[in-house]
């Protein structure tokens, strides 16, 4: 049996807890026996099924409950706001290992937006804008209910970093096009000459890509995994919010007997004070 500490059987490289359990648990069927967590009532229950949130987990009955206070005598537009983003966040904390919220690591709102948001949240800025909202009106919210602090240490998380995660938006948009870019020229080669046309013979790495200087047009990285060096070229413009430090979990090709590597694929990229959570969450 998988743990949820193990690297993923899946080969993603990521742990466990961060790829399949979250897809795997949502087949379980809890079937009587004590659960973990209080007691909840039936509408309370039935909230937790609507944000397909496991009735086992400790953050279940909260995140329900702040749910229900949100959207009481609210339209479908609120309703769909915290109804996304709660199912979200329930997704993130399903990938921490705790009991209670006294578990958690002290960092773990850092961690939430600097590491998972980026890697699983669509890379548009207006829904970054409703999650870290949402976020911090949770983190109010179990200030109430259990006198903690979290609101203040979410503001600060997020004032700190906020334009460093603006930029993050805009350099995936811009990384984004030209993967897409170089797909498309692909295409009009084989449309123009398709009984002359044949693949890139390509070699090609995919890896978790530290920047460790910055050389326009070229990117001076180091992969994480395998702690080989790879110089990455753009042919297009290089967005100048792009620094040393960030990492770029990715794919990277070149031709055959050539020595220009380029981006062919890319999943996200993280600020550069995402390294310890990165290093937490995948085997490097």
């Amino acid at each position: 049996m998988t743990e949820r500490n193990d690297p993923c059987h899946c080969g993603s490289g990521k742990k466990y807890k961060k790829c399949c359990l979250v897809t795997e648990s949502q087949l379980i069927v809890v079937q009587g026996g004590r659960s973990n967590s209080p007691q909840m009532s039936r509408e309370l229950q039935q909230t937790a099924d609507y944000l397909r949130l496991n009735p086992t987990d400790f953050y279940t009955k909260d995140l329900a409950q702040f749910f229900l206070d949100k959207v009481e005598g609210k339209k479908a537009p609120t309703i769909k706001k915290y109804t996304e983003t709660l199912t979200f966040l329930g997704e993130i904390l399903s990938g921490f290992e705790a009991d209670d919220w006294s578990d958690l690591e002290p960092d773990f709102w850092e961690e939430i937006i600097l590491f998972d948001f980026i890697e699983l949240y669509d890379h548009e800025q207006m829904k970054m804008k409703t999650f870290f909202t949402v976020l911090t009106e949770f983190a109010k919210w179990t200030d109430q209910k259990y006198d903690w602090k979290n609101e203040s240490s979410v503001r600060m998380i997020l004032a700190k970093y906020n334009q460093e995660l603006i930029d993050n938006l805009l350099n995936q948009r811009i990384l984004s096009n030209c993967v897409e870019i170089r797909s498309l020229n692909d295409q009009m080669r084989m449309l123009r000459n398709p009984s002359e046309f044949t693949e890139r013979d390509e070699e090609k790495v995919a890896g978790l890509f530290l920047v460790e200087k910055v050389m326009i047009p070229i990117l001076h990285t180091v992969d994480l995994i395998s702690k080989e060096k790879y110089s990455i070229t753009f042919d297009e413009d290089m967005p100048e919010t792009i620094c040393q430090g960030m990492i770029f979990n990715a794919a990277i090709a070149r031709e055959k007997g050539k020595s220009k590597w380029e981006f062919c694929d890319l999943d996200c990229i993280y600020p550069a004070d995402a390294l310890p959570y990165i290093k937490k969450n995948f085997e490097v």
